[in-house]
């Protein structure tokens, strides 16, 4: 059993789900059982169309990510590929001041503050409880407020303040379970992909000691890392550093150990979502053969 990490090289639209998908299909159809993992998911909702429409017809909190899974792939139970859902909603403007504006931009950028929905389903029992942030209500735009508590409703959430919610995020319990759900999975596999968020290069502790290979994505390529234990080595550093900035992607990259035994790997243009990634299909198979 082999674990792929697949991670983006840019905060927003490396290609993540593209690629993770178009490779998943493409060693699918090559005769390999392959199951995909996103342990954590964060959305906007406000960009998140087909999310929202999957969120309603399921009764659980999915992303535009984990919908893609579901249409393409044929996952049938995305909140056991998909154990953390995360969902943000667009900042109230305040006003046309230059304090109102930054701080709208500031909010964006942030993330905590406009963080409304979550959903935790649980590996272990397959338990799933959906909760509300109520401290960040009166922060988001009032034109997706009505949306958010329509999902609230429906999804029958409990409410959370969100400084115990991220303290739950960030917790080893938390980690533990996402590495359980890791497990399940490859149980039935030939080969577990697992898709982390946003630029960060881990989306739960300890997960770089797991994988066997980590493919950083961004548009039009992708740069494969065979020395996980360097990769690793260096993100601990970082983090001891910098703290939770410290497991970015691109900090990790630019460190001359990690990049001196990265290969690079053109991505073809793919014209829709779940189109096969050949080229780097293709390579990941020839390290599989070698192993």
């Amino acid at each position: 059993m082999v674990r792929l990490l697949v991670c983006g090289l840019l905060e927003f639209d490396s290609g993540k789900t593209w690629a993770t998908v178009g490779l998943a299909r493409y060693l699918i159809e090559r005769g390999y059982n392959v199951e995909v993992y996103k342990p954590v998911a964060g959305h906007n909702l406000w960009y998140s169309s087909k999310g929202i429409r999957y969120t309603r017809k399921l009764g659980i909190l999915v992303g535009d990510d984990v919908a893609t899974y579901v249409e393409v792939l044929g996952v049938s139970e995305p909140h056991k590929i998909n154990p953390i859902d995360l969902a943000l909603a667009i900042p109230r403007l305040r006003g046309l001041d230059s304090r109102s504006m930054s701080e709208y931009r500031l909010a964006l950028q942030s993330q905590d503050k406009i963080l409304v929905l979550a959903r935790f389903t649980d590996p272990v029992t397959g338990n799933t409880a959906h909760y509300l942030v109520v401290d960040n209500l009166d922060r988001i735009a009032p034109a997706v407020r009505k949306l958010v508590e329509e999902l609230a409703a429906k999804l029958k959430t409990q409410k959370i303040e969100l400084k115990p919610l991220l303290a739950l995020l960030s917790s080893r319990h938390v980690a533990e379970i996402l590495e359980f759900g890791a497990t399940l999975l490859e149980k039935q596999a030939d080969i577990l992909i697992i898709e982390s968020f946003n630029n960060v290069l881990e989306p739960y502790g300890g997960l770089l000691a797991k994988v066997d290979l980590v493919i950083v994505v961004a548009p039009g390529y992708a740069i494969v890392l065979h020395d996980v234990k360097t990769v690793r080595e260096t993100a601990i550093k970082l983090s001891q550093l910098l703290g939770v900035e410290g497991l970015r992607t691109n900090l990790v990259l630019e460190k001359p150990e990690v990049a001196s035994t990265a290969k690079l790997v053109e991505i073809e243009y793919l014209g829709k979502v779940g189109e096969r990634v050949e080229k780097l299909g293709k390579y990941i198979e020839e390290i599989l053969s070698l192993s």
